[in-house]
């Protein structure tokens, strides 16, 4: 009778381990199954946050153009890259300039700007007082002749 007892407490712990590693079998698999759902969401999310940024780009592009972001090019007497800091930290510092950039070599200076806020022409303005040319308009005379040697015009 001894030995049926122990047997059947035998098997009976069989069954409950079988059962427990058959729980965690399904367990795991569960587990494996939401990470998958959770990647597989998260990869449709940052899509649709992708898609969602390069509208936003769009739309924020329109919106510049709607607000008078305009670009302009002069040609200039720019020298050296003395002469490029200075130009670029001048117009720096005016209202509704975005951006500017001076290509020394091409003697061109490209600049960004709010057309609601600041026209060509102050943009000229501001280069000449910096002493430097810009299209049509002179240098400011006072400006130009306080520059180091290397940046004024040659010959001046």
């Amino acid at each position: 009778m001894k030995k049926l007892v122990v047997l059947f407490v035998l098997v009976l712990s069989f069954l409950a381990f079988e059962t427990q590693a058959q729980e965690k079998g399904k367990k795991a698999k569960k587990e494996k199954a939401k990470k998958e759902v959770k990647s597989e969401k998260e990869k449709a999310e940052k899509e649709v946050n992708s898609e969602k940024g390069k509208a936003k780009k769009e739309v924020n592009s329109e919106k510049g153009k709607a607000l008078g972001n305009q670009t302009v090019s002069f040609t200039s007497s720019v020298q050296c890259d003395m002469c490029k800091d200075k130009i670029e930290k001048a117009l720096a510092l005016t209202k509704g300039v975005k951006s500017s950039e001076v290509n020394v070599e091409a003697n061109q200076i490209s600049i960004t700007y709010n057309s609601n806020q600041v026209s060509t022409d102050d943009l000229k303005k501001v280069i000449s007082e910096t002493g430097y040319d810009a299209d049509d308009v002179k240098a400011n005379k006072a400006s130009h002749d306080k520059l180091p040697k290397c940046c004024r015009k040659s010959g001046e």
